[in-house]
């Protein structure tokens, strides 16, 4: 009897233990859609400036308030521009700004 005891205890310390590990919905990272970006800054120049561009933002980006991103677009003639793309909140909401 103690020997089933034991083996439950372990089961039970096990089971906590993985239940501690997070894994929970909370804890999810959301990858920002940076397609969406690059389609945004290409309209955005385009209208503003008349200019098509291609433009490339990284991939894997989080989607968290606060962090910071370049973007590169490259018109068929000329020279490259960076875009500084800030996130304004969890939700993939983005500001950017050509340096």
């Amino acid at each position: 009897m103690p020997r089933c005891v034991s083996v439950l205890a372990l089961l039970a310390l096990g089971c906590a233990a993985l239940a501690g590990c997070g894994g929970g919905d909370d804890d999810q990272v959301v990858i920002l859609d940076t397609k969406k970006v690059e389609r945004a800054i290409e309209e955005t120049v385009m209208q503003k400036r008349g200019i098509k561009v291609d433009v490339d933002c990284p991939s894997g980006v989080h989607q968290a308030k606060g962090l910071t991103f370049r973007c590169v677009a490259t018109p068929a003639r000329g020279r490259p521009t960076t875009f500084v793309v800030d996130q304004v909140d969890d939700n993939g909401d983005v500001r950017f700004r050509a340096l």
